[in-house]
């Protein structure tokens, strides 16, 4: 789906084709508080004609789009949401349905939208409009606005103290009131035209308090549609729209003209003022050198004219003949109009100007105003049955002796009839070719009536558009950098756009091609065609929590079977906030090919690095990368040395294949001691001391590495920061990141670093090498020595049991213990299992999202000994309460290391064995509770156990799984079910990816 701007600089909306609901369907989840995003008008969308079309941006109402089962998104305060805060921000998801030609959106608060406002333009994609003749490609846009001298809320302050407000001091045509009947020199708006074309002009009555004539001098006016919809061609001089509504009009330009020609628009009212005062003009220019002409409004009807504002208006009809359905029985709603009541209605607000959630409404409004005697003041709403056929006849009334511009939210209807008159059941009534439109002028003293199918659940409002409010601009709470590694050789398909604009992130996923890879060119899976992905840099202090959203786009298209994909961020707690988690069928269903999925991610007590990774099948081998959290500006890392402000380095190690064949550092295999390869060289400056970020993304191995003659201190792993420990080399398993502090006081030169497997059993790999490069390089030899061997498991255990917390821990004593036995069985078939359960995903739904038994069920064994062999498969989920405090002791009955990551949590790892089971007294025995390590990945070494402790205070359903992907994939995973509690729940659900 393409979605085009007229202006430049602008972020890009989000455009895919979801499957149309069923009829009759439910509300849609409300959508998460969401980016900051950036639109200048008009906005375009070009669907094709039965295409839905969703667009995720950030604006108060979006007036005459219906929004299915979409009504929190609909925008009118205290009716659909509460008002944005100043520094807060909201994501609205618009969905575009059966909605044609123009349309608008503007703040829906006080009266802030007289300058709050612009088009949107729906354009058919691939074919033509269905009328003749066929307008240039030049389209233009009219926006016809009210403007006040002083402040709007002023203004609005009288309105609401029942003093009346003044009339705009002006009225403008895109933003300019023109140079005529001004006692100042004003700027004018000029739309350029060429003689012999027709244009087709996007209309919009943007004007607070008053119905508007417009008019182009000496040209006709060809009618083609209003409010979205299509009605039969009308041609006319002018023509005539209240507060609201939009027009798409054709404008035929002379043969050949010497002159330009003024437009002009003023209001229509039965009393008031001079209109010259007040009217705006524009120029319609055919040359810049043509003559001037003279200013004149004698083409515009005159503000009393109700004959004309009569005439134009009744002939508004539908394109095509209607099927109007027949009223619901007992559905009709008479509903007078009075400027002072009887029937005032209260937003749902209490004093302070929160939103009152327990705030109940009355649904006992009336059928007829003769059942309501003197004015009152309350929440009368209309409740309807889904399916029914509404008729509302709005009445006008002496007490409001004026026209009005009624607007129904959610809905288009038919506007039946109209007269100046008091309706009566006998009134004529038009069911043939009624216009269909999403605001009526209810006529002074007259009636309008309309009708409609109320098949969009919600709750919608239906208010006079002589009202409204504006949600606050906001700052970025937090600064967010994206690091864009360059890409080459793009050859299309899926996409995950990481681009930064305040908050928001856009990620495409594409196949791209590497050519020299380990002596090898493939397509592969990456992210903005980046191999590394793009890093995430986000500033923020301890304390600090820091929401940032990333679009990801789904554009990977497998001919054989299109991939879906979901996008895990690794470390981050995301409190109360699973839906945003990713792994497949455990949280979200994958994101398909074409589709989109907003992700929210939620930064709490997180420091240094985590990442991001897929976390569908194995396509994390391409599709990963870094995630850099940094304090803010005039703090400082919490350790010694300091590293060089703006000098830090990400060292990612991958493994790109499936089989076990090389290891890369950086997207680079650099030279692997076997065979020449392309080289990542990372350049220092001597005697300075930089920061690492090293991830361990490798699919299926434990990694040794170092760097030749240099010490590395580790001061952070899992993003939680550690008591610093200096080594010749680390070793971390597959999910673990770590900030390393390396100095560089060696000779100048260069410096080999190596990264390596550390396993038990004999892997056909090669090691992976880069460069660490002085001011003055060299060329060393190819080491051989510096990196541990493959299978030393006393230098794996000397290093990992080196890792403590930085500052002492309280930990608490557990309410819950499980022990947890982990094992592969080579089969037939190959199978791995948690307490002999070999886990199975759920393939048409997700945990998360079940509420039926037959899904997963809560009979997890709290020692494996309740499960004896055979292993058996199953959905089994541990169930906890909120607040528990949680132990569990994985525990390996095979000779290899197990890389045991929880989702939604950090740990303590309290205790350790190695080549020996968990004794159940003794191993309590030797925990270490006082400055145990705080990590979200702990490494089970070989026949050995770890216990780890947690509080469950994160609501919401977590993955535990072995981050060696072929274990996870046999079934080595389990999920952790927290419930709410305490006044801890989760967020509200976002629209989710469908199963």
């Amino acid at each position: 789906m393409a979605c085009s701007f007229a202006w430049p600089k602008l972020t890009a909306l989000t455009c895919h084709h979801p499957p149309h609901p069923p009829t009759g369907s439910p509300l849609r989840r409300p959508p998460p508080a969401a980016a900051h995003l950036r639109l200048v008008p008009p906005l375009f969308v070009l669907p094709s004609l039965r295409d839905w079309v969703q667009l995720v941006i950030r604006f108060s109402s979006m007036h005459g789009v219906k929004q299915p089962r979409n009504p929190w998104s609909d925008g009118p305060e205290h009716i659909a949401q509460c008002p944005i805060k100043s520094n807060k921000n909201y994501t609205q998801e618009i969905v575009l349905t059966d909605e044609v030609g123009t349309l608008w959106w503007h703040a829906h608060s006080d009266w802030s939208r007289a300058t709050v406002h612009g088009a949107i333009i729906i354009k058919p994609k691939g074919v033509n409009y269905p009328y003749r003749p066929l307008p240039d490609p030049d389209e233009k846009t009219i926006i016809i606005a009210s403007w006040y001298n002083g402040n709007v809320e002023d203004e609005f302050e009288k309105a609401r103290n029942l003093l009346g407000p003044a009339p705009s001091d002006a009225y403008t045509i895109n933003g300019h009131a023109g140079n005529c009947f001004r006692d100042c020199e004003a700027n004018v708006s000029v739309i350029s035209v060429e003689s012999s074309k027709t244009y087709l002009l996007h209309i919009v009555n943007a004007v607070l308090n008053e119905e508007m004539f417009f008019a182009i001098d000496d040209h006709n006016l060809t009618v083609v549609a209003m409010d979205g919809a299509y009605v039969a061609p009308i041609t006319f001089p002018y023509i005539m729209l209240g507060p609201g509504n939009t027009m798409d009009v054709l404008l035929t330009t002379k043969n050949e003209s010497t002159t330009n020609y003024y437009m002009a628009a003023g209001y229509y009212h039965s009393g008031g003022p001079d209109p010259l005062t007040l009217s705006a003009t524009a120029l319609l220019q055919y040359k810049s050198d043509a003559v001037m002409p003279t200013c004149s409004a004698d083409f515009l009807p005159t503000h009393e004219d109700f004959d004309k504002a009569e005439n134009f208006t009744n002939s508004i009809k539908s394109k095509d003949p209607q099927v109007v359905p027949p009223m619901t029985p007992g559905r009709q709603y008479v509903i007078e109009i009075a400027a002072y009541g009887p029937n005032t209605f209260n937003p749902p607000c209490i004093k302070s100007g929160k939103c009152n959630d327990s705030l109940e409404y009355n649904a006992t409004f009336p059928h007829n105003q003769s059942e309501y005697g003197p004015t009152l003041h309350g929440n009368n709403v209309i409740l309807l049955e889904y399916g029914d056929v509404v008729d509302i006849v709005f009445q006008g009334t002496s007490r409001g002796a004026e026209t009005h511009p009624m607007h129904v939210h959610g809905y288009s209807f038919f506007l039946l009839g109209r007269n100046y008159s008091t309706f009566n059941n006998n009134s004529l009534i038009n069911t043939v070719n009624p216009p269909v439109l999403n605001t009526v002028s209810v006529p002074t003293n007259g009636w309008a009536a309309i009708r409609f199918k109320a098949d969009n659940p919600g709750k919608i409002s239906c208010i006079s558009l002589k009202k409204n409010r504006t949600p606050k601009k906001r700052r970025p709470s937090s600064l967010v950098e994206l690091v864009d590694p360059i890409l080459k050789n793009v050859i299309g398909g899926i996409y995950f756009p990481i681009q930064c604009r305040d908050h928001v992130h856009q990620t495409r996923l594409i196949h791209s091609t590497h050519p020299n890879m380990h002596c090898k060119s493939k397509k592969m899976v990456t992210v903005n065609g980046m191999f590394p992905g793009p890093e995430m840099v986000v500033y923020k202090n301890q304390g600090e929590n820091v929401s940032i959203f990333v679009n990801v786009y789904n554009e990977v298209h497998n001919e054989e079977e299109p991939l879906g994909i979901t996008i895990h961020w690794h470390g981050v707690k995301q409190p109360g906030n699973p839906w945003s988690d990713g792994p497949e069928y455990i949280t979200q269903c994958p994101i398909k090919f074409n589709m989109s999925f907003t992700h929210e991610i939620i930064f709490s007590d997180e420091v240094g690095t985590v990442w991001w990774h897929a976390h569908s099948n194995w396509s994390r081998a391409t599709v990963h990368g870094a995630v850099i959290i940094k304090p803010r500006q005039g703090t400082n890392y919490p350790y010694d040395p300091h590293p060089l402000k703006g000098d830090e380095r990400t060292i990612c190690h991958w493994y790109i294949i499936y089989i076990l064949h090389f290891y890369i550092i950086y997207g680079l295999i650099f030279h692997d001691f076997h065979v020449a390869a392309n080289r990542t060289i990372i350049q220092v400056e001597s005697n300075k001391t930089y920061l690492l970020h090293i991830v361990n993304a490798v699919l299926n191995q434990e990694i040794f590495f170092a760097i030749a003659n240099h010490t590395l201190r580790v001061v952070a792993m899992d993003g939680a920061y550690v008591e610093p420990i200096d080594s010749d080399y680390i070793m971390f398993g597959p999910g673990n990141t770590m900030d390393v502090l390396v100095t560089t006081n060696q000779s100048n030169g260069s410096y080999y670093m190596a990264a390596s497997y550390y396993s038990s059993r004999t892997v056909k790999t090669s090691t992976a090498t880069a460069l660490l490069q002085h001011e003055t390089p060299s060329n060393p030899s190819c080491p051989t020595d510096l990196l541990p061997a493959h299978s030393d498991t006393d230098k794996a255990k000397s290093f990992t049991d080196k890792i403590k917390s930085k500052d002492e821990q309280h930990v608490q004593d557990q309410t819950v213990r499980y022990i947890i036995g982990i094992s592969t069985y080579r089969g037939p078939p190959i199978h791995s299992s948690l307490s002999n359960i070999s886990f199975v995903r759920p393939n048409a739904t997700t945990i998360l999202n079940a509420s039926i038994s037959n899904v997963y069920n809560t009979n997890y064994p709290m020692d494996p000994s309740q499960y004896p062999n055979p292993v058996f498969s199953g959905t089994n989920v541990i169930l906890v309460d909120y607040g528990a405090i949680v132990e569990i002791v994985f525990e390996s009955h095979r000779p290899e290391a197990h890389p045991m990551h929880v989702h939604g949590h950090s740990f303590f790892v309290i205790g350790r064995g190695y080549n020996e089971t968990f004794n159940r007294t003794t191993g309590p025995a030797s925990y270490n509770t006082t400055y145990p390590s705080l990590l979200n990945t702990v490494s089970v070494l070989n026949q050995g156990w770890a216990a780890i402790r947690f509080t469950a205070n994160n609501p919401g359903v977590w993955f535990i799984h072995c981050h060696l992907e072929r274990h996870a994939t046999w079934g080595m995973a389990t999920a952790l079910i927290v419930k709410e509690g305490n006044n801890a729940s989760m967020q509200r659900s976002p629209i989710m990816p469908p199963c």
